[in-house]
């Protein structure tokens, strides 16, 4: 009877045309999600598929917790990290918009900037991406080391394929790997000089061609 309970209340949340907030039972859709999440940390280095599947299903629990209730900031919080981690970074993209929108805080801005930098350079946005970054650089000029690093190492995992997954998302939007490399690197070199890339930069120019 209890379930069938769950069941209706959840239905009821759901439906957007009749939204009306339910704050316990978001609540404990959190805390199911947070449950699936810690299990998919758990068995990460020993079963990665059955990970992602559970990742899946935590992101599906704080989806719902949320629709149950949108002042629900922690359900926005848990799935912009399990998405960031399982690398849906348009998924990333949204939930760490909705969660900025409840920490406005200087420190959460530099945390959602700097990833939605990183979710935008992975999906071939580098326009996009450069955009939060020099929001990010405005708010903390310390922070330039932290980028440059990331992307970097990013534009290096491109350039020599060492990720199937983001070769598969830069050829679903047609993006040249080797100049999209290039053109990270010529960004970074633009807001870290400490890097030194020119050379590289030329290098590399000379391979893609």
């Amino acid at each position: 009877m209890l379930r069938f309970t769950i069941i209706l209340l959840f239905a009821s949340c759901a439906n957007k045309q009749s939204y009306h907030p339910n704050p316990k039972l978001s609540n404990r859709l959190t805390e199911s999600g947070i449950g699936y999440m810690n299990k998919a940390i758990a068995v990460f280095d020993t079963d990665s598929l059955l990970s992602i599947k559970l990742t899946q299903k935590a992101v599906e629990k704080f989806d719902s917790a949320y629709h149950c209730d949108t002042t629900n900031s922690r359900s926005t919080f848990f799935a912009a990290e399990c998405t960031m981690g399982s690398q849906d970074f348009k998924g990333c993209i949204y939930w760490i918009s909705k969660y900025m929108e409840f920490d406005t805080s200087n420190d959460e801005k530099i945390d959602g900037y700097l990833k939605l930098g990183l979710c935008y350079s992975n999906l071939g946005e580098p326009e996009a991406a450069k955009y939060y970054y020099n929001k990010l650089i405005s708010k903390d000029s310390n922070i330039t080391n932290t980028i440059s690093v990331n992307l970097l190492k990013y534009a290096n995992n491109i350039y020599y394929h060492t990720n199937p997954n983001q070769q598969k998302l830069l050829l679903e939007k047609g993006v040249n790997a080797c100049n999209y490399s290039v053109e990270l690197l010529k960004y970074i070199n633009s807001i870290d000089k400490s890097q030194k890339l020119d050379s590289l930069i030329s290098l590399r120019i000379k391979n893609c061609k």
